[in-house]
């Protein structure tokens, strides 16, 4: 299936680390992901949907601010 992606692909499709895709998907911030059994999948559609989304309301959409560390 073309339409299925694995998180590792997501996150070199996007050109991420696939932490910065764990942490977008516990702060409910990045792509809509799916359970099939224990595996994590995105669909394509999902994917394009959501970077739609960012080029909507702007680059910053979908990162996670965190404070400076000191």
């Amino acid at each position: 299936m073309d339409d299925v992606l694995t998180p590792d692909e997501v996150a070199d499709i996007l050109k991420i680390p696939k932490s910065t895709l764990y942490s977008w998907r516990h702060h409910r911030s990045g792509p809509k992901a799916v359970r099939v059994g224990r595996h994590l999948r995105y669909r394509r559609q999902d994917l394009e949907a959501y970077l739609d989304g960012l080029e909507e309301r702007g680059s910053t959409a979908g990162r996670v601010i965190t404070a400076p560390e000191r």
